[in-house]
Parts: C-alpha cells; structure tokens; sequence
C-alpha cells in the first residue's frame, strides 16, 4: 500500500546539515566590508562566528553563578 505522505520526513528521522566554517582572513573580511559590524559583539570560534557574552550579566545571573560557586566550596 502506497500513500500520498510516504516522503514526509518522519520523527525520528535524522537530517544533516553542512556548516561552512570560517578562517581568521575570512572573518576579518567580514569586519572590513561591513558583514559584522563592530558592535555586533562577536567572535570566531573553531570557525563559527559566535555571538559574545554580556559584559555586565545581569544581577539575577550574578546571583546564581554566586549560589553555585557557593555550593560547590
């Protein structure tokens, strides 16, 4: 028996992407004609172009990395 939505991607199906990686002379590209802006807070890592943590985490986040710190001493 054959029916229309056989070629529907099923659940547990399994789909793989490429991930082009970047190199440093790449990246760098990107900055000088403007693709990443210098605001933009982001850098290269293992050739993916990851955005930065805050320079400032908010209090709540200060908090909790204090509790856990705390916790494991």
């Amino acid at each position: 028996m054959h029916f229309a939505d056989d070629n529907i991607a099923k659940p547990n199906t399994m789909t793989q992407t490429r991930v082009r990686l970047w190199n440093v002379d790449e990246y760098h590209r990107m900055l000088e004609t403007g693709i990443i802006t210098a605001d933009e807070r982001v850098e290269l890592i293992n050739g993916q172009v990851i955005p930065m943590s805050a320079k400032n985490p908010p209090m709540q986040q200060q908090r909790c990395v204090r509790l856990i710190i705390s916790s494991v001493r």
